[in-house]
């Protein structure tokens, strides 16, 4: 059974003992439990002090290996940051990553996880658009999901670009079934308006919104 104190010096001397056996991590991680999961995840990220590139590194391994670390990674990243954080934000930026579909939708509305939220929302949309027969109003939720996230994150052009995207895609979803779309239209609008006041385009803002204001007297 693997115990894990908060100890520095324990903490430590558990990621230089992980980075030189080959396979240790391997080995231990189909031994432990819930708690023991937690307690890796504190001790590599409290490890991250003395060796921040390493403690990354042995928590992306771990995840890889036992993806029921994502969520105690998660609980450490929110309270503490650190390594947990970065290796969730670098999992999520690889596109390889076998993430669970949904792991945006878990990541608390904190501002020191907003750019997390931003990457996995990214990595579910580029998910999505590998898929030979994804649904178009799939990708529009998933380009304003995106839309959101960026503008959160500080990621403002970004924002902009997948708002405009996702009013393209639901603006031609509408011209089809306009009963079903025109409202997803609006919502888009009003997204697209948001992030073009982000980016000081006021008068782009105001218009989108006015269009969106439009649709929505015209479905009331």
């Amino acid at each position: 059974r693997l115990t894990l104190r908060p100890d520095p010096v324990a903490d430590q001397l558990t990621v230089d003992v992980l980075n030189t056996s080959s396979g240790l991590l391997g080995t231990l991680l189909p031994l432990i439990d819930d708690d023991e999961r937690v307690a890796l995840a504190v001790s590599l990220n409290r490890a991250g002090a003395a060796d921040e590139a390493l403690a990354t590194a042995q928590l992306r391994a771990a995840i890889s290996i036992d993806p029921q670390l994502l969520g105690p990674t998660l609980q450490v990243a929110t309270l503490q940051g650190g390594p947990a954080l970065t290796a969730l934000e670098q999992l999520a930026a690889d596109r390889s990553s076998e993430l669970p579909a949904d792991l945006d939708e878990q990541v608390p509305d904190h501002i020191l996880l907003r750019g997390l939220r931003w990457r996995l929302a990214e990595w579910r949309l580029a998910a999505v658009l590998e898929e030979p027969e994804a649904e178009p109003q799939a990708i529009g939720a998933l380009l304003d999901l995106v839309a959101t996230a960026a503008g959160e994150a500080g990621q403002r052009e970004r924002g902009l670009e997948a708002a405009r995207q996702a009013a393209d895609c639901y603006r031609t979803l509408a011209q089809g079934r306009p009963e079903v779309f025109l409202p997803n239209l609006a919502g888009s609008l009003n997204n697209l308006s948001n992030r073009q006041s982000d980016n000081g385009d006021r008068a782009g803002a105001l218009a989108s919104i006015q269009e969106a204001v439009q649709l929505r007297r015209a479905l009331a």
